[in-house]
C-alpha cells in the first residue's frame, strides 16, 4: 500500500472516530435535555396542585365565616333584645354551641350552666369555652353558675375582672380544686356555693368576705376532706352570714367561735358521720335567730337551753335523748 493510501484510510479512521463521539454527545445532550424538560414539568404540576390545595383551602376559610356570620346575625336577631331588656340567659347541653358563637353578654345580669350535675360531670365543658363566655360579660353580671364546669383558678381570675359586681357565685359540680385571693376583690359578694367541687381542704380565704349572707361548703368525694373533723375558728369571722350549708366533712364537734354568728337563720350540716356523733359549744346558744337546724348527727340533748330548741319547729336532728 502506497503513502497517499496509509494517509487516506487514516484520515478516514478519524473521521469515522469523530462522528462516533458527535453522536454519543448529541445524544447526551438530547437526554440532558429531557431530564431538565422532565424536572420543569413536575415542578409545574406540584407548584399547580399546592396551588389548587390552597385555592380550596381558602374557598373552605371563606365559605366557613360566611357561615359564622350568618349564624351570628340568626343569633342576634334572636338574642339582641334580651341582652339589654333580659336579665337572664341560660346555658344548656342544647344551646351550649350556639352561645359560643354569641358575642354580646354585656348587658346580662345572671349567667347559668344549667346542667343536671348527674350527666353533667361527663359532659363537662370546657374551660376555654367557659373563659370566652367571661369575657364577653360586663360588670352589670351580678350572678354566674358555674355548675358542672371544667374550670380554674385562672378562670374565675377573669371572672373577677371582668365582673367584679358579683353577688351571687356558684361553683357547684366542677373539678375547682382552690379558690384564688383574687375572690376577695368582689366586694359585693353575698352568697357562696363551692358545694361539690374537688377540695383537699377549707380555703381559708373564704372566712375573709365579711358580707356573705349565704355559704355552703362541700367535695365531689367524701374521701377529699374526711380528715376535716372541726371548721377553723375563722368562721367566726363571717358575722353576716345567715345560712350556713357544710356537706360531707365527718365533724365531729363545731368552734366556739361559731357563735358569733348572730345573724344566722339556718343551718345545714349533713353527711358528717354517724347520727348524736357532733357535740356542740355553749356558744351556739347565741344564735337566737335561727328558723330552721337540719344536723341530724347531733343529739337533741346537745343543744344549749338558751337556743330554745322546742320553739324551732322546721329541724331535723336527732331526736333521741
Amino acid at each position: 500500500m502506497g503513502k497517499n493510501a496509509r494517509l487516506l484510510a487514516k484520515k478516514f479512521q478519524n473521521l469515522l472516530t469523530c462522528e462516533k463521539y458527535y453522536i454519543i454527545i448529541k445524544n447526551k445532550s438530547e437526554i440532558m435535555k429531557k431530564a431538565q424538560y422532565n424536572k420543569w414539568f413536575w415542578i409545574a404540576v406540584t407548584e399547580g396542585i399546592l396551588l389548587l390545595c390552597t385555592s380550596v383551602w381558602i374557598c373552605n376559610e371563606k365559605i366557613k365565616e360566611r357561615e359564622e356570620a350568618e349564624q351570628y346575625k340568626a343569633l342576634e336577631a334572636i338574642y339582641s333584645p334580651y341582652s339589654k331588656s333580659t336579665e337572664y340567659v341560660r346555658i344548656t347541653m342544647a344551646n351550649y354551641k350556639e352561645m359560643l358563637l354569641y358575642k354580646n353578654f354585656e348587658h346580662v345580669k345572671k349567667i347559668s350552666f344549667d346542667v343536671p350535675h348527674n350527666v353533667g360531670m361527663e359532659w363537662m365543658c370546657p374551660a376555654e369555652d367557659v373563659e370566652r363566655i367571661i369575657q364577653r360579660c360586663g360588670p352589670e353580671l351580678t350572678e354566674f353558675s358555674f355548675a358542672c364546669c371544667n374550670i380554674s383558678a385562672n378562670t374565675l381570675k377573669i371572672l373577677v375582672e371582668k365582673c367584679p359586681n358579683l353577688k351571687k357565685l356558684y361553683l357547684t359540680y366542677s373539678n375547682l380544686e382552690d379558690i384564688p385571693n383574687e375572690i376577695l376583690n368582689l366586694k359585693n359578694l353575698e352568697e357562696l356555693d363551692i358545694n361539690g367541687i374537688q377540695l383537699k381542704q377549707i380555703p381559708n380565704v373564704i372566712f375573709k368576705l365579711k358580707d356573705l349572707k349565704s355559704l355552703s361548703i362541700g367535695s365531689n368525694s367524701p374521701k377529699d376532706l374526711e380528715n376535716i373533723k372541726r371548721l377553723p375558728p375563722e368562721i367566726g369571722q363571717l358575722e353576716n352570714l345567715r345560712s350556713l350549708s357544710i356537706f360531707g366533712m365527718p365533724l365531729d364537734s363545731l368552734p366556739e367561735e361559731i357563735g358569733n354568728l348572730m345573724n344566722l337563720e339556718s343551718i345545714w350540716i349533713s353527711g358528717t358521720g354517724e347520727a348524736g356523733a357532733m357535740k356542740l359549744p355553749r356558744s351556739f346558744g347565741n344564735l337566737k335567730k335561727l328558723k330552721r337546724i337540719c344536723m341530724p348527727s347531733c343529739k337533741k340533748s346537745e343543744f344549749p337551753k338558751e337556743l330554745e330548741i322546742e320553739k324551732i319547729t322546721d329541724r331535723d336532728i336527732d331526736e333521741e335523748k
